[in-house]
């Protein structure tokens, strides 16, 4: 038996990303998502933050494995330096969400994104 091949542009899955724009047009409460994640202080500024699981289209998702993110401050503000301060956290955060709602975007409009 052959295994279907994915259709993947620009490194989006658009089967996948097809699936689950249908679902929500057809019922748009599979829209709503909580994400969550676990925080445990370490030293000083130091903390690790562990994502696993998430609740979207209806049903609790996990990851396909756990990821572990660690904060910290420089040294000028009294830290150890083993992270990406949380402010810079938060800017990857934003900066990660906008390039990657661009790209899906684009790609559900037919159009190629460019590096």
């Amino acid at each position: 038996m052959a295994t279907p091949t994915k259709t993947v542009s620009n490194g989006v899955d658009m089967e996948a990303l097809g699936k689950t724009v249908k679902a929500i047009q057809n019922d748009p409460s599979l829209g709503k998502s909580t994400f969550r994640i676990r925080n445990r202080w370490l030293s000083g500024g130091h903390n690790q933050t562990t994502v696993g699981c998430f609740r979207s289209l209806g049903a609790e998702q996990s990851h396909q494995k756990n990821f572990e993110l660690y904060a910290d401050e420089p040294p000028a503000l009294g830290g150890t330096d083993l992270g990406a301060n949380p402010v810079e956290h938060l800017l990857n955060s934003l900066a990660a969400c906008v390039t990657t709602s661009m790209v899906a975007m684009r790609q559900c409009a037919g159009s190629r994104s460019r590096k």
